[in-house]
């Protein structure tokens, strides 16, 4: 499935829209990738075409350097962005652009791969929103008397009370559980510590 190389001249535009084409059919039908996510790629590569196209770049010859212009025009919202995205869509424009390089590579169309120098863009790290005490209540409140429900309800109770994480607290056993002295040992990190 070799392309011919984009004319020198040109940028490229019939090549690309084919090696496109071809990278989208082998994430369906060859990676087994879902509709979703293929349709993500078209939409992240189709402003890589756009940006491409506007700043009379040549996409089959792109450099280290267009991808992060791209990828700045993204986070700042301008074109071919409509609007400002957030840094897990500029995280995910950036893969889908590393994954058809890579396609583009490996099928031998280019002899390059641009975003392989580009770093992956850092995301900012939210602080979780804690719930109310009524929020809190009426969940512990919620699985009712009956025997499923009280053990949901020793769950939660011991999440909440705890700060356990859910991992550690399925890997509890029945001996790690003191009940009378209300005590719960926890094995977990490097050699169950």
């Amino acid at each position: 499935m070799t392309a011919a190389p984009a004319s020198p001249g040109g940028t490229g535009g019939a090549a690309i829209d084919r090696w496109i084409s071809d990278f989208l059919s082998y994430l369906e039908f060859e990676k087994g990738l879902s509709q979703n996510t293929v349709a993500a790629y078209r939409r992240d590569l189709n402003l890589w075409r756009e940006f491409c196209r506007a700043t009379r770049r040549k996409p089959t010859a792109a450099g280290p350097e267009d991808v992060t212009e791209f990828l700045k025009r993204l986070r700042a919202g301008d074109a071919p962005a409509s609007k400002k995205f957030a840094p897990a869509s500029v995280a995910r424009a950036l893969v889908a652009l590393r994954s058809f390089y890579r396609f583009a590579v490996g099928e031998e169309l280019i002899d390059h791969d641009p975003t392989a120098t580009v770093g992956s863009p850092k995301r900012p790290r939210s602080i979780p929103k804690a719930i109310s005490l009524e929020q809190v209540e009426r969940l512990l409140e919620s699985p009712g008397d009956e025997p499923l429900g009280l053990r949901d309800r020793a769950i939660l109770e011991t999440l909440y009370g705890s700060g356990l994480r859910i991992s550690e607290l399925v890997g509890l056993d029945v001996d790690d559980v003191d009940v009378p002295g209300g005590n719960v040992l926890v094995r977990s990190g490097k050699g169950g510590k």
